[in-house]
């Protein structure tokens, strides 16, 4: 743009300016002229120029302008400067905008880790005999409340004190999930640097932690896998499962016998969501939540204090001066045991009732068939989660044509394990689980049921196994194959961290020398050393540590060489001093 141009003028106005200043112009040239020199003919008006053709800032302009400016009302000076003015109103057209896309959100059954979930979810839960519960037995994630809580079972190998590492003693498990022994866990209390702070860290997972919230734990020893090779259940091992119902009226879950499933005039008496107590057959294995009641609980404080007087025999035995945190534990069971027992005399009441509907209404009464609502599954004899596979369950199924004539005992080996964590979806794929909590650890079995059906029914589910074990297979195949390429980066970036050159490595003797030995060859060369010690051990006597003992030499018979050096100290000469 010139920015010597012009103002924008009108048409008209210029036109009109242009026709005022022509008779002063035709004035003062007359002026300029001699007077002596004629006047000739009139000079010709001159000729319009010729309209030019509209310039592109012309056609680019917006059309409001336009319309209310002709092109050829575009003013003009005497040095053919055009006036751009009317470009200023210029504008693009709006873009268009794209019409949002909206991505679809993936579920995700991703849950954040929650040890209270962990604990309601993985342990079963002995209570008070006066709380009602019955919001728990009707929704399983709903948690326990910790205060009503009496002890703990916890089915797994038997643990050890992550304080002393010893089998814990009196065994008391926080609200985290962690067992420890009550006079370390007292001990490390006492160790606090504040001690006006009710709380202390979990020595494991840093939670906080109180004294008012340790419990007593009992660990039941598995024993339902017969030929354990490992923690837990592995392929080829021999398993022992006892049949389930879990009728539609009730979510208690226990194996069927004669004290199980109840009558239907029990429910209607006592109500369809009956709470078992420790009496209650089978219930201390299978059963979620239980009531404890007073004679368990004596006898819980009792197998304590009989723990503590022990660890205190043991700790004089060993020279221990500080037995502190050993008496303030039986002190604290002590009084446990005191209020346990005030709250006795209105739980007999409760526990003479139970005893009526457990054993007295249904014994010999349990009744055999199964209605459309009750759930039947397979599941392992000492309680953990170890459950028949679904498929299996059908072929026994069309075998038996009817679960009435079930067995109630099983002895299966174990060809395909499947571990997995309860979720909405596999709650709804097997509903026969629906009473587990979501983060229950669940394990399904395969087993080898040619001794148990007949071979029209393998072969009536032929293709069905079939493409289960090839799914197995498969799954097997691509584990090793992730772990092989896993081991084989690992490896190379290790190389790479080095510098050494791989074929340099192969070829050096050291390290050919040194490979990693098998497992064969590290089982013979431990017999082997062990085997050498014993030998060892009956020539002479040993240390402490294990080693062969000394025989101290008698005095004045060393010949060491240390013995025969003399150190002769020389005395410093005191210098006398000056009188002055």
């Amino acid at each position: 743009m010139n920015v010597n141009a012009d103002s924008f003028v009108p048409s008209g106005a210029s036109h009109q300016r242009q026709s005022q200043s022509q008779p002063s112009d035709a004035a003062s040239c007359d002026s300029a002229k001699p007077k002596n020199r004629k006047q000739g003919p009139p000079r010709p008006p001159r000729k319009a120029a010729p309209k030019k053709e509209s310039s592109f800032a012309e056609d680019t302009a917006s059309p409001t302008l336009l319309s209310a400016e002709p092109s050829s009302s575009v003013a003009k000076d005497k040095k053919k400067k055009v006036s751009l003015n009317h470009l200023l109103g210029f504008s693009f057209t709006e873009r268009e905008v794209p019409p949002p896309v909206t991505l679809r959100k993936q579920k995700s059954n991703y849950q954040p880790f929650n040890k209270e979930r962990f604990v309601n979810a993985n342990f079963r839960f002995l209570v008070r005999g006066l709380g009602d519960y019955q919001i728990n037995l009707a929704d399983p994630d709903k948690i326990i409340d910790w205060e009503a809580v009496e002890q703990v079972l916890v089915t797994a190998t038997p643990p050890s004190c992550p304080i002393c590492l010893s089998p814990p003693v009196a065994a008391r498990i926080t609200k985290c999930g962690h067992t420890f022994c009550f006079p370390c866990v007292l001990n490390y209390f006492a160790l606090r640097e504040n001690n006006r702070k009710a709380w202390h860290k979990c020595p494991i997972c840093w939670d906080a932690i109180y004294l008012c919230d340790l419990k007593n734990v009992k660990t039941l020893i598995p024993t339902a896998v017969l030929s354990k090779t490992s923690q837990g259940i592995r392929e080829g091992d021999t398993l022992q499962m006892v049949f389930l119902l879990r009728p539609g009226t009730s979510p208690l879950t226990l194996p069927v016998s004669d004290h199980w499933p109840l009558p239907e005039s029990t429910y209607r008496r006592h109500g369809k969501s009956l709470i078992p107590w420790h009496t209650t057959p089978n219930a201390m294995l299978f059963a979620r939540i239980l009531l404890a009641g007073p004679d368990y609980l004596e006898s819980m404080y009792t197998e304590d204090s009989r723990e503590l007087k022990e660890a205190l025999l043991d700790a004089i035995e060993w020279g221990v001066t500080d037995l502190t945190h050993i008496e303030d534990a039986r002190k604290k069971v002590e009084e446990k045991r005191i209020e346990s027992q005030l709250r006795n005399t209105s739980i007999m009441r409760l526990t003479v009732e139970a005893l009526s509907v457990w054993e007295g209404d249904s014994v010999g009464k349990a009744s055999a068939s199964s209605s459309l609502t009750d759930y039947y599954f397979f599941q392992a004899q000492d309680g953990q989660h170890i459950y028949l596979h679904p498929l299996d369950t059908r072929v026994l199924k069309h075998a038996y044509s009817d679960y009435a004539f079930f067995p109630l005992h099983l002895e299966v080996v174990a060809t395909g394990v499947q571990e997995t964590t309860m979720t909405e979806d596999l709650r709804k794929r097997c509903k026969h689980l629906s009473h587990l909590p979501l983060g229950c650890d669940v394990t399904f079995v395969e087993v080898d049921l040619k001794s148990l059906v007949p071979n029209e029914t393998l072969e009536y589910f032929e293709r069905e196994l079939s493409a289960r074990t090839k799914k197995h297979r498969d799954r097997i195949t691509r584990e090793k194959k992730d772990q092989r390429m896993a081991q084989a980066k690992q490896k190379k970036h290790g190389q790479e961290i080095c510098g050494i050159d791989p074929s340099l490595v192969a070829s050096d003797p050291f390290f050919q020398m040194n490979q990693p030995m098998s497992f064969e060859e590290n089982e013979a060369q431990l017999a082997q050393a062990i085997a050498h010690s014993k030998q060892a051990s009956e020539r002479g006597p040993k240390t402490v540590w294990g080693t062969p003992a000394v025989a101290l030499e008698e005095e004045g018979s060393s010949t060491t060489w240390s013995d025969q050096i003399t150190v002769t100290v020389k005395s410093k000469k005191t210098k006398n001093k000056r009188l002055k």
